[in-house]
């Protein structure tokens, strides 16, 4: 009896906290001498959710550390978030030599990812189009 009570426990646990996405088809939206940072849209399963995601990737193409700092601006249909260059659709990162930074375990704010729709329909809003802009790399 508490072996089944505790592989039930297991199988649950797992079942909440197990993530899967696979993401393909990387696009190439921004490339300069240090860094080239692609897009992939994907969906993520987690938690008994399903979202569609696009995914951001970071790839430093130097022999240095590089800064690059950027801003989203999402559009929600009417609704624009980052449009008034709004800090909270600010990123920033310093990307170790000839490294790519991307979504996974350890890789899971908003960084690395832009939520397009919620598939089980808790969350209405439904991203229409988005832009990274203003983007800035540096050597350091």
């Amino acid at each position: 009896m508490n072996r089944l009570l505790l592989f039930a426990f297991w199988a649950f646990a797992v079942n909440i906290y197990s993530q899967d996405t696979q993401i393909d088809g990387y696009e190439t939206v921004y490339e300069d001498e240090f860094i080239e940072v692609n897009v992939a849209k994907a969906t993520h399963v987690f938690q008994n959710r399903s979202h569609v995601r696009v995914f951001i990737k970071y790839t430093n193409l130097s022999d240095s550390e590089v800064k690059i700092s950027l801003q989203k601006e999402l559009h929600y249909g009417d609704r624009c978030s980052g449009c008034d260059n709004d800090p909270e659709q600010s990123i920033s990162l310093v990307i170790p030599p000839k490294t790519t930074l991307e979504f996974d375990e350890n890789n899971t704010d908003k960084r690395f990812y832009i939520f397009v729709k919620d598939n089980n329909g808790f969350i209405k809003s439904q991203l229409t189009d988005f832009k990274l802009k203003n983007i800035k790399t540096t050597l350091l």
